[in-house]
């Protein structure tokens, strides 16, 4: 299962983890809210379940690429193409058929996020998301690139151009668009007023047997007509 962690910037190798002291974890829910998908595939055993995913996401055609120095053509400079931060018009699609790698990601505040993949794991980057890739220290990666029929996999590096690029630009809306459901429960959650609510119906429900009993000890006519009263609901407050 794939890991992530907020990159930390400094002059070490690329290929190292990159990771803050401590360790500044990024959560699956975290990636999935950026819309980076991910599944786990055995792939001597579960090819048929990447098959199905492709087949659900219209996935027509694959190749195989293995990025390592003694087979991978001009390696050093296909490498440092892969870690160039960039966008595409089609969303990307990587299954780790052996060895691991590090994609990168940014998020709306224009942090990395570093994604440690290795055998079994597929990932999915949404079209428009600025992202890199690079090896780690083990220095292989195998992976399947899986892709819709007529795939726009050109790389667009970042410029200011791209940020006004039309994927980009949707992208960014989708990202608004799932934060704004959230951002409106956590408000109502900050307020006094749903404060107030989300305590009255605890109250409500427990002030009827509590006056029942209080006023039955009292007077037994006045408790029966509490007793026949209906309680408060927590609809409203709801």
């Amino acid at each position: 299962m794939v890991t992530a962690w907020f990159y930390a910037d400094s002059d070490a190798d690329p290929r190292e983890p990159h990771q803050y002291e401590p360790n500044r974890e990024v959560s699956l829910d975290e990636l999935a809210r950026l819309g980076v998908l991910h599944w786990t595939f055995d792939p001597d055993t579960e090819l048929d379940k990447v098959n199905e995913l492709a087949a659900q996401r219209k996935y027509v055609s694959r190749d195989e690429v293995n990025i390592a120095r003694d087979t991978l053509p001009n390696y050093d400079e296909k490498l440092k193409t892969f870690f160039t931060e960039h966008i595409h018009d089609d969303e990307e699609i990587r299954y780790i058929l052996a060895g691991s790698g590090y994609f990168d990601v940014r998020d709306e505040q224009d942090r990395w996020v570093r994604i440690n993949t290795k055998k079994g794991d597929m990932i999915i980057l949404p079209a428009g998301s600025y992202h890199r890739f690079i090896l780690d220290t083990n220095n292989y990666l195998k992976a399947m690139r899986l892709f819709k029929e007529d795939p726009k996999w050109t790389p667009i590096n970042r410029s200011e151009e791209t940020d006004k690029h039309e994927r980009r630009v949707e992208y960014l809306e989708a990202l608004k668009k799932a934060a704004a459901p959230a951002a409106a429960a956590v408000g109502k959650r900050a307020s006094p007023e749903s404060d107030a609510a989300d305590a009255a119906p605890a109250e409500t429900a427990d002030l009827p047997a509590a006056k029942k009993l209080k006023d039955e000890a009292a007077a037994p006519a006045a408790g029966a007509a509490d007793a026949q009263s209906e309680p408060a609901t927590a609809t409203a407050a709801e």
